[in-house]
């Protein structure tokens, strides 16, 4: 006979909002986590690391130089990480999945209004700033959802969701050149900016994750921004490094 704390417990599982599991960190929806931000590394490395195609079919459009053409795409990639402090504050004020939606709105908004530049002057607004605003938005999140939902394995889990951005880069460059040769460049930027929007879906299932802590109400005041750690010589040495890594990577993407 099942006792009736057992059959309490038991009624609490089968409630999918109020699962214990749903909450546990390392296992159960913990990994559903790190498909969704791996989706959203797909949609937006796949666009933002092929940006050299764009500037094919940019070139192609408006016969402008090539060194005017390069700029929206540089734009872009430079823009999605200037905003990163931006993302960080909204990631600590809204929470995940509100930010991640909104950067996928406003990147999805910037990739369809590229489809109705006149001129390659208005990508540099369209494709550049605004896309690149929406990108930087919610990449950072997509990483810091998955962190609070793994402890003892989040480094494999966050190499998972980063593998993403291999993944896309993979993907994209063929499809968007399949999607031009089917519908023009204007199309084929509607096209992802609908594709793009999928960003919002896999925010909206970032839950936000909830441990006994929380329950408990404890608070604890965190600097958003903390100067000290650039006192550290280990700090600025990986910083150095990661500079020419990612300088030697973006300057092999831009033509």
């Amino acid at each position: 006979m099942i006792s009736c704390c057992a059959w309490s417990r038991r009624k609490k599982s089968d409630n999918f909002g109020n699962c214990d599991s749903f909450y546990e960190k390392d296992h159960g929806y913990a990994w559903m986590i790190v498909l969704f931000s791996f989706s959203v590394h797909i949609f937006i490395y796949g666009i933002s690391w092929s940006v050299g195609v764009f500037f094919v079919l940019f070139l192609n459009a408006f016969h402008t130089v090539k060194g005017v053409t390069a700029w929206p795409g540089s734009l872009n990639t430079a823009t999605m990480y200037l905003v990163g402090p931006i993302s960080s504050m909204l990631t600590n004020k809204l929470g995940c999945r509100p930010t991640v939606i909104l950067g996928g709105v406003i990147s999805a908004i910037g990739l369809g209004t590229s489809a109705f530049a006149n001129n390659i002057y208005h990508l540099y607004t369209t494709f550049g700033i605004v896309t690149g605003v929406g990108f930087g938005i919610a990449y950072l999140p997509g990483i810091v959802i998955v962190s609070q939902y793994f402890e003892k394995k989040r480094t494999l889990a966050i190499g998972v969701a980063a593998s993403g951005i291999g993944f896309g880069s993979f993907i994209y460059p063929p499809m968007i050149d399949a999607l031009n040769n089917q519908y023009g460049w204007r199309g084929a930027l509607l096209m992802l900016s609908g594709i793009t929007l999928n960003i919002c879906v896999a925010g909206a299932f970032m839950r936000p994750f909830k441990s006994k802590i929380d329950e408990n109400k404890v608070n604890v005041e965190q600097k958003i921004f903390n100067v000290a750690i650039f006192r550290s010589l280990n700090y600025l040495i990986l910083c150095l490094n990661n500079f020419f890594i990612l300088f030697g990577i973006i300057c092999r993407l831009h033509p």
